[in-house]
C-alpha cells in the first residue's frame, strides 16, 4: 500500500490547475475596447476569459486564457452537480477570485492601465494567484469527496508537471495538518472502494 507521503505527493496537483508552456508572446492590441463586464466578471460563469483576458492578451488556443484559464473553468462548471454543496461553493468562489485577480492586469485606456503583459508573464502572474484562491475559498476543509472529483476534473494526465507540484505545495504548506487527514480518508475510502469493485 502506497504510504500517506507517496499519496500526498499525488493528491497535491489536484490543487493547482495546471501550469501551461510559457511559450507565445502577444500581438500588441492598440486602443482595446473591452466589455463593461471585465471590470467585473460574472460570477458563475467563464465568460471572462475568451471575452476579456484573451482579447486584451491574446496568446491563442494554448495560451493561459483559452488553454487553462477557460478550459478548466468550463470542465468544473460542467462538474457543479458533482461536488457537495459546500464544495460547489468553494469552485464558485474559486472561480471567482482567479478571475478578479486577473482584471488589473487588463489595459484600459486611461494612464493608470498596467504595462502590456506576454503571454510568460501572464501565465506566471495568473498561475500565481491560484494557492491564495484555494486557500482563501477554504480548499483545506473540502470533504474527500471533494478532492475526489477534483482529480476526476482536471485528470491524471495533466497532474504532474514541476509548475504544477510547486504551486501545489504551497496550498498544501497553507493547510497543514488538515491536509494530511483529507488524504488519510481518501486513501481510507479509495481503498474501501477497491475492495468492493473486487467482490462483484
Amino acid at each position: 500500500m502506497p504510504s500517506i507521503a507517496s499519496m500526498s505527493l499525488f493528491l497535491l496537483p489536484a490543487l493547482a490547475i495546471i501550469a501551461p508552456p510559457a511559450t507565445a508572446i502577444p500581438q500588441p492590441i492598440a486602443n482595446i475596447e473591452l466589455p463593461q463586464n471585465c471590470t467585473a466578471p460574472t460570477p458563475h460563469t467563464c465568460t471572462f476569459y475568451a471575452s476579456c483576458l484573451e482579447v486584451a492578451i491574446p496568446c491563442g488556443p494554448d495560451g493561459y486564457a483559452l488553454g487553462y484559464g477557460n478550459k478548466f473553468c468550463s470542465k468544473f462548471q460542467a462538474s457543479a452537480d458533482k461536488f457537495t454543496d459546500a464544495g460547489e461553493q468553494w469552485m464558485y468562489n474559486v472561480m471567482s477570485c482567479l478571475q478578479h485577480s486577473l482584471v488589473p492586469k487588463l489595459p484600459n485606456n486611461s494612464t493608470n492601465s498596467p504595462k502590456p503583459m506576454s503571454c510568460s508573464e501572464l501565465k506566471s502572474f495568473a498561475y500565481g494567484t491560484h494557492p491564495n484562491c484555494y486557500l482563501s475559498a477554504g480548499v483545506c476543509t473540502l470533504a474527500p469527496k471533494d478532492w475526489i472529483v477534483l482529480l476526476e476534473v482536471i485528470g491524471i494526465q495533466e497532474l504532474f508537471t514541476i509548475e504544477t507540484i510547486e504551486q501545489a505545495l504551497a496550498v498544501a504548506k497553507g493547510c497543514g495538518k488538515e491536509y494530511i487527514e483529507i488524504v488519510k480518508e481518501i486513501l481510507h475510502k479509495h481503498k474501501k472502494g477497491k475492495l468492493q469493485a473486487a467482490a462483484v
